[in-house]
């Protein structure tokens, strides 16, 4: 308690831990002139202290939807880019069927895979 800077009217300014604060509070209710004040200002730290869990749990909440958010994206991202590949692969098939040279580059699998290619001796 001795470390507690003393104002004018002789109000503390800082507290050195929250028994300091809880002790000072518990003075002040037993002055009827301050009890009103004194009330006021518990009800206001303990809603502060009251909304800790339930703001860690919205933020947790919050958390968990942003990462299924960006899993359904990525998700829609590669079914979008199976469906054009599904479509690559129709029509280079249908132009197989019609005798006609195929306009789609396929890739070469192997030289991708880091083995030797067909044409290599």
């Amino acid at each position: 308690m001795a470390d507690r800077k003393k104002s004018a009217g002789g109000a503390s300014q800082s507290f050195g831990s929250i028994e300091d604060a809880l002790r000072l509070t518990m003075e002040l209710c037993r002055d009827p002139k301050m009890a009103p004040i004194a009330d006021s200002v518990a009800s206001t730290l303990l809603a502060v202290i009251a909304t800790g869990p339930s703001v860690a749990t919205l933020q947790s909440l919050i958390a968990a939807n942003q990462a299924s958010g960006a899993m359904f994206h990525n998700a829609v991202a590669n079914q979008q880019m199976t469906n054009v590949l599904g479509m690559a692969a129709t029509m280079s098939c249908v132009q197989t069927l019609l005798d006609r040279p195929g306009n789609v580059p396929w890739p070469d699998i192997a030289e991708w895979a880091g083995g030797a290619s067909d044409d290599e001796g």
